[in-house]
């Protein structure tokens, strides 16, 4: 296993096939380019939502209320604190190691049906107690989708739902919690698309059931 040094801000590496990634450290700025020259990029974080704890319901367990304070502006939970990969025959692994979360990104080079796709696993601490109730989320975005507050989810694995933000297809909707009301439960997958080209998307495979939002163009 190979560190990429602190001093070290960028690095590329091959992944077969004319295909690159670049890595922009301090960012975690991850760039593909496929091929016939196509590029995607795409930034991870991890942020937190304040818990609500003032009258009324209170955020807790099996109640996911942000506070008002974070509703629009989630606060840093997490960055990596340094960045280890190592590169084999068949796959490339990019160790995030981090404050409280530590990621790993698996690329491979050769594997049918994975040429756009890519691994990730996450790894959570315990949440601090400091008398302020956290609720952590991570945050992936591609810059270059335009999704037009729209985003899908499916339906227990079965098919895709269309969901709007703010917006229920069935009645007038009062909006009185704007991140909790738009969250879905994500059985398999939550995909956002671009609106002026469909086969610009970016999709969030989970291994068990999550919840899930796309807050604004080109974040899930």
């Amino acid at each position: 296993m190979k560190s990429l040094g602190i001093t070290e801000r960028e690095r590329t590496w091959s992944l077969g096939g004319g295909r690159t990634l670049h890595l922009e450290r301090k960012t975690l700025l991850f760039n593909f380019t496929w091929t016939a020259g196509r590029s995607d990029s795409f930034t991870l974080s991890y942020d937190y939502y304040e818990s609500y704890q003032g009258s009324g319901q209170k955020s807790g367990a099996y109640i996911f209320r942000p506070s008002n304070r974070t509703h629009y502006a989630p606060l840093e939970y997490s960055r990596a604190t340094s960045v280890f990969y190592f590169v084999g025959k068949e796959v490339l692994a990019i160790l995030l190691p981090g404050e409280r979360i530590s990621t790993t990104l698996l690329f491979y080079s050769s594997m049918p049906g994975y040429e756009n796709a890519v691994d990730m696993l996450t790894f959570v601490g315990s949440i601090p107690l400091d008398g302020q109730g956290k609720e952590v989320v991570m945050r992936l975005h591609n810059e270059g989708i335009a999704n037009n507050d729209t985003f899908f989810t499916d339906s227990s694995g079965m098919h895709m739902q269309r969901r709007r933000l703010n917006i229920m297809p069935q009645y007038n909707l009062t909006v009185h919690e704007p991140i909790a009301g738009n969250y879905y439960p994500i059985g398999s997958l939550i995909t956002i698309v671009d609106r002026k080209d469909p086969g610009r998307r970016m999709t969030v495979l989970t291994d068990r059931s999550q919840g899930g939002v796309a807050p604004q163009n080109g974040t899930i």
